[in-house]
C-alpha cells in the first residue's frame, strides 16, 4: 500500500489514496484522473495530481467544476477544505456523503443527478445557493 507519506506497505499491493482523518479512503485512479485533469483546466499552475500530492496540491483550491464527469460519489472531495464553489451536476451522484467537511462552500450545484439522501450537507452553514 502507498500512504500519503510516500511510504509503502507491502502487505495487500493496493495503493492507497488520501487520509481522512485516521482512515484511509482508497482513491479510484479513474476519479484521481478526472479530478486531476478538471483540477488541469481551471488551476493549470497546479502539478499533475497523484496520490502522494492530492491533500496539499489542492488546499488552496475555491472553485471546482466536475460536471458531466459520470462520479457516483464525491466522497473524495473532503481534502478541499477551502473550495467554495462546486459544480458537480450532470453526474451519477445518488449522496452527497464526502460534502461534509467542506465547511467553507457557499455555493453548490447538484442538479441533474439521482440524489436520494442529502443529510450531510447540513453541516454547511455557509452554503447560501444550494441546487439539487
Amino acid at each position: 500500500t502507498r500512504r500519503i507519506d510516500g511510504e509503502v506497505d507491502e502487505d495487500d499491493g493496493k495503493e492507497v489514496g488520501v487520509i481522512c482523518g485516521r482512515e484511509w479512503v482508497e482513491m479510484d485512479p479513474l476519479t484521481l484522473q478526472v479530478v486531476g485533469e478538471a483540477l488541469e483546466e481551471q488551476e493549470p499552475h497546479l502539478p499533475t495530481l497523484t496520490h502522494a500530492n492530492a491533500a496539499t496540491a489542492t488546499a488552496h483550491v475555491k472553485c471546482l467544476s466536475l460536471q458531466f464527469k459520470s462520479l457516483g460519489s464525491l466522497d473524495f472531495l473532503w481534502m478541499l477544505t477551502n473550495l467554495r464553489r462546486l459544480e458537480a451536476s450532470n453526474n451519477a451522484l445518488t449522496h452527497t456523503r464526502g460534502l461534509e467537511r467542506l465547511i467553507n462552500l457557499t455555493w453548490l450545484d447538484l442538479s441533474f443527478n439521482q440524489i436520494t439522501d442529502v443529510s450531510s450537507l447540513k453541516t454547511l452553514r455557509r452554503l447560501e445557493v444550494v441546487s439539487l
